[in-house]
């Protein structure tokens, strides 16, 4: 997350979908600390981006093979 630190970034968002979950980090005076750590269907919210929330859920939803969402996806 060094570079995210030098190039000055407010907030970081770590998705892992191997543990289906997304660790949200604001920045504090000397280092990022943890603001949010949601999994599987919880609702995570910026701290940045006022009004902005959304479920995980749909993270870690499989796409049918061929992988291209059809137009109904969108």
């Amino acid at each position: 997350m060094s570079d995210y630190w030098k190039l000055g970034t407010a907030e970081v968002w770590m998705v892992d979908p191997k543990r289906e979950s997304v660790t949200g980090y604001t920045r504090e005076a000397h280092e990022f600390a943890v603001f949010a750590a949601v999994r599987h269907e919880e609702e995570f919210t910026s701290r940045l981006l006022a009004g902005l929330s959304f479920s995980i859920k749909p993270l870690w939803m499989q796409r049918p093979s061929g992988g291209v969402p059809s137009r109904s996806d969108r």
